[in-house]
């Protein structure tokens, strides 16, 4: 679904919708969703699932192609091979906010033990500082998660400043 707000939703109105689980106010631009289109339209051929490449592109998991089909899936990780930290990034789709506000994913290698908010937010203030910073943070409910085969909690993050602190 898109988001009608063009400007971005404030920091108030991202922390309600968090805080009361209200997931429909978290939507994106109309931009934002036709760059996801063009995404699955351009990369997901070239693998198996979104699972797969995000595998690929975050942990550098293992590939092979499908010998029937080419298509990239990955291999089991390989157990001689350390399991990757969280890996914070810039959601390549975030949801609408207005600027200053950034939609960051940690990703979790699916080897680790499932996330919990406590390590979620170790791998956060690793990255931020919590007398910098403030977040807004949450795991999508399972009818809401586009790649439920990578452990993955979404973080909104904003410079706290003697006007929002």
């Amino acid at each position: 679904m898109a988001s009608p707000q063009v400007d971005g939703h404030k920091w108030r109105e991202l922390k309600r919708a968090v805080d009361e689980e209200n997931w429909d106010v978290l939507a994106r631009t109309q931009d934002v969703l036709d760059k996801y289109m063009q995404w699955r339209e351009s990369v997901l051929p070239q693998y198996v699932s979104a699972e797969d490449y995000l595998k690929e592109t975050i942990f550098s998991w293992p590939m092979e192609a499908d010998p029937v089909s080419g298509r990239k899936h990955a291999l089991e990780w390989p157990a001689d091979r350390p399991t990757p930290e969280p890996v914070i990034r810039l959601n390549d789709f975030p949801y609408s906010a207005e600027p200053g506000i950034v939609h960051q994913v940690v990703w979790f290698h699916p080897k680790h033990a499932l996330p919990t908010f406590a390590s979620v937010m170790d791998a956060i203030h690793r990255k931020y500082s919590p007398e910098r910073f403030e977040f807004l943070v949450w795991e999508n409910p399972l009818v809401r998660k586009t790649v439920p085969g990578v452990p993955h909690w979404h973080c909104f993050v904003r410079a706290k400043t003697i006007y929002n602190s």
